[in-house]
Order: C-alpha cells, then structure tokens, then sequence
C-alpha cells in the first residue's frame, strides 16, 4: 500500500520554503505527486498554487502529520 493517498493533507516542514503550507494530493504516479496548496506560495520569484514533486522530494519537504512547535 502506498503512503500517499488522494486528498491527503500533508505539512511543509519547518526550514523548507513549504513551512507553514498545507498540500493536499491532487493525482499520484509511480514516480509523482501533485498537489495544490493552500496559499499561494512564492518559489523562485514564482507565484503558484500548486506543484508536482517527485515522491522523494515531496517527503523531503512536507509531512503527513503537522509539526507543532514546544512554543505553539
């Protein structure tokens, strides 16, 4: 079974330019994912709202569970 499923919600992780975006998959490959954010995020003097990502990054820079601070 895969660790990703459809409209899963997943959590920029803290230090990545994702931190504190919420991705929601939007279609799943052998080898990517897509996903819309839940903000417009500004990459590379880019604006988008969504992305696809390899399956390895995408893990690299978003979590499944959300990432609370000792602080929050």
């Amino acid at each position: 079974m895969s660790a990703f499923q459809m409209d899963d919600i997943w959590y920029g992780k803290t230090g990545t330019p994702y931190e504190n975006i919420t991705a929601t998959i939007q279609a799943i490959t052998t080898r990517n994912i897509q996903v819309v954010f839940d903000e417009i995020v500004l990459i590379d003097g880019l604006h988008i709202g969504g992305r696809v990502f390899t399956q390895k990054e995408f893990q690299r820079l978003f979590d499944h569970g959300h990432q609370l601070s000792l602080f929050d």
